[in-house]
């Protein structure tokens, strides 16, 4: 009788140990991939280097929602990732994967009174900027003129694949040609006649990367 009591106290001891040690693992697991995730709460692009220079090439392009999974809380307003693709994002442009993100509208939205933004010298990501707004960069009338809400790159044709030739800082003015072009991921393209010949990236999905000249 004591033998049979003594071995179910041993089992009891040593066979319920792992099960709970597994627990444990499992638990730790999941609160460390929570606090990698992260997800979009606007139209985000991948970068291949922390910057929105012209040496700075667009990777990919997400949609408001799309999970990603980070490599660190980031520095000086960048964050690296390397899920879904390995680049870096705009630390600002990200929330909490338990956060709700709400779609911009797709059909004709009406943009909001605009406040003027304010030109400076160059783009940095950790000051204080105007983000892209909800609306449309369209119509491009010829010669009229456009004011860059974020940095942006200046190419050669409308295709994002291709290096850029020169870039429009945020705040920067340029002068439209009337040409427009739209490509197969809705992105429509601005060509400009100054400060540099070329195509930017006017908005996509209901967002604007420029606004009329105040």
């Amino acid at each position: 009788m004591k033998t049979r009591i003594l071995f179910l106290l041993l089992l009891t001891v040593f066979g319920g140990y792992p099960a709970v040690v597994q627990a444990e693992s499992l638990e730790v697991a999941q609160q460390r991939a929570d606090e990698t995730c992260r997800q979009a709460n606007r139209m985000l692009d991948i970068f291949s280097r922390p910057s929105v220079d012209q040496d700075s090439e667009t990777l990919a392009t997400l949609n408001p929602g799309t999970k990603l999974r980070i490599v660190n809380t980031g520095e000086g307003g960048w964050v690296a990732v390397e899920a879904p693709r390995r680049g870096f994002v705009i630390a600002r442009y990200l929330t909490t994967c338990s956060a709700t993100v709400v779609t911009p509208p797709q059909s004709q939205p009406q943009p909001r009174p605009q406040t003027p933004a304010t030109p400076t010298t160059t783009a940095q990501p950790s000051a204080p900027v105007t983000l892209s707004r909800p609306g449309s960069p369209l119509p491009a009338t010829a010669g009229s003129c456009r004011q860059a809400l974020l940095g942006l790159s200046v190419r050669s044709r409308p295709d994002g694949t291709l290096g850029a030739i020169s870039g429009v800082q945020q705040g920067q003015r340029v002068t439209l040609t009337g040409e427009s072009f739209t490509d197969s991921e809705g992105r429509i393209w601005l060509q400009i006649s100054s400060p540099q010949s070329g195509w930017i990236s006017g908005g996509r999905g209901g967002w604007m990367n420029v606004i009329p000249c105040p």
